[in-house]
């Protein structure tokens, strides 16, 4: 099974519940913050390799992501994450733009800020390196899928 899309790192900020519930502008209140692999194909391909694990240890390579990430710390985390699960880490591709070293592209973040009570208050989604995906980079690793397991 091949599941192609993106990868991401959730990052939750939630404001204390002990706060009287405002939420002033342009400072900072005391909360939390905490970290989550994420994506919408990053958790199918995790749901689907969970099923069929249980299913029979020899379905351990049978579920490939195809996902870009950069170069980055993020990146590090979704590898090591998805290593972690015991998942294939093959199709992890990290994305570069050649000769633009400063422009080299972020692993797809979603930070969302919570009030108090656990409502959304504001939130980014920065998964601008979706785009670096190309056919070509799709089309070698679902070439490669059988090879790499």
């Amino acid at each position: 099974m091949i599941v192609l899309g993106g990868a991401a790192v959730d990052i939750i900020s939630k404001a204390n519940p002990s706060s009287d519930g405002s939420f002033p502008h342009k400072t900072t209140v005391s909360g939390s913050v905490t970290s989550s692999l994420g994506g919408v194909a990053r958790n199918v391909a995790e749901a689907a390799h969970r099923i069929l694990y249980a299913s029979g240890p020899s379905n351990k390579d049978t579920v490939l992501l195809i996902s870009p990430v950069g170069a980055d710390p993020f990146g590090n985390m979704v590898r090591d994450g998805v290593s972690a699960l015991g998942m294939r880490t093959d199709g992890i591709l990290v994305s570069q733009i050649a000769g633009e070293a400063s422009s080299l592209p972020r692993t797809a973040v979603c930070n969302m800020v919570l009030d108090g009570k656990g409502d959304l208050m504001a939130g980014i989604a920065d998964m601008d390196v979706t785009h670096s995906l190309s056919f070509s980079d799709v089309s070698t690793q679902v070439s490669c899928s059988g090879e790499s397991k």
